[in-house]
């Protein structure tokens, strides 16, 4: 076995541990600004789904892919699509209400129906989505 270095093979290419998200859009999804950030050092290409729409996206990730497969330096740019689950809004309190662990607590989706065990929401699905047992997160402000 030989102890020196010259005849170990080494990767001494540094590789670097944290990645660039650039989230794309209307201000960068044109292929000359995809090219330039994937070039600069981007490590994913991220686009908000709650933003533009389909057509737009898709062509984000059309010139992404095509990006890396004309690449050659082997870094190849992830796409990550971040998508947003539904926002449940509720109804006006006639005043806070403070909730005991254990409580027994009543949603509903009747429109203006807020009382001290019960609160509107804005979410006409809320009864087929939600289960008896399920968590709810319920943002207090």
């Amino acid at each position: 076995v030989s102890t020196d270095a010259t005849s170990q093979a080494v990767d001494a290419t540094p590789r670097r541990k944290t990645k660039i998200v650039c989230t794309i859009g209307p201000s960068t999804n044109t292929r000359e600004m995809i090219w330039k950030l994937a070039e600069t050092g981007m490590n994913v290409a991220r686009m908000n789904m709650s933003h533009g729409d389909h057509q737009s996206h898709q062509k984000v990730i059309d010139l992404v892919k095509e990006y890396n497969a004309q690449n050659t330096d082997g870094n190849t740019v992830a796409i990550m699509l971040d998508t947003k689950g539904p926002e449940v809004r509720s109804g006006d309190l006639p005043e806070p209400i403070m909730l005991a662990e254990g409580q027994e607590f009543n949603f509903t989706i009747k429109r203006g129906v807020s009382t001290e065990d019960t609160v509107s929401v804005n979410y006409d699905d809320f009864i087929s989505d939600v289960e008896a047992g399920d968590i709810l997160l319920v943002d207090g402000e």
